[in-house]
Formats: C-alpha cells, sequence, structure tokens
C-alpha cells in the first residue's frame, strides 16, 4: 500500500470561508509568513480560515515544546489529521457492521 503525504494541502469550498484572528502572543508574524510561503494556510489581515487554525496552534506547540522545525512540525500535524480521518471512518464501519 502507498501511503502519500500531501503536505499542507487544504481544499474547501467558499461556503466554509471562516477566519479567525490569530492570537499573537502564541502565534509569531514570522512564523505565520512561513506557513504562508510553505502553502499551509491563508492569512487575511492577521486572521487564518477556521479550518487552519487548529493546525496552527499545534504545529506552534510542537515547535516550541519540542523543538520540531516548522516543515517537521506540518507535516506530523498532517498525518495527526490523517489518522484522526481513519479513526473516525473506522469507527463509521464499525457501527454499520454492529460492532
Amino acid at each position: 500500500m502507498k501511503f502519500q503525504i500531501k503536505f499542507c494541502q487544504r481544499i474547501f469550498s467558499p461556503a466554509e470561508e471562516i477566519w479567525l484572528p490569530v492570537d499573537r502572543e502564541r502565534v509569531s508574524s514570522l512564523m505565520l509568513q512561513k506557513l504562508v510561503q510553505m502553502g499551509c494556510v491563508d492569512v487575511r489581515e492577521g486572521a487564518v480560515r477556521a479550518e487552519h487554525l487548529r493546525d496552527v496552534l499545534r504545529m506552534t506547540r510542537l515547535r516550541r515544546h519540542l523543538g520540531i522545525n516548522l516543515a517537521g512540525a506540518a507535516v506530523i500535524v498532517e498525518m495527526l489529521g490523517r489518522i484522526e480521518e481513519l479513526e473516525r471512518e473506522n469507527e463509521n464501519l464499525r457501527r454499520r457492521l454492529g460492532f
């Protein structure tokens, strides 16, 4: 089985575009700029899409607490998202099969 990481690739419909301000004490402007350059987030007037905020905060914690570089943190967050997606799918299948 081939496993492919879509590095920071997110697809959202325009109807889901909700922008939330980023706490500048938790996330630096420089980090946001780097995430934009990597294609992980979109920033508009100091705000990120709601779908991205959780990932940005996770990457910030990985960098601060574990010393992981930004590219590594982005890959980890992407993999965590995939794991969560697979766990939801597994749970749905278990319910359908009666387990």
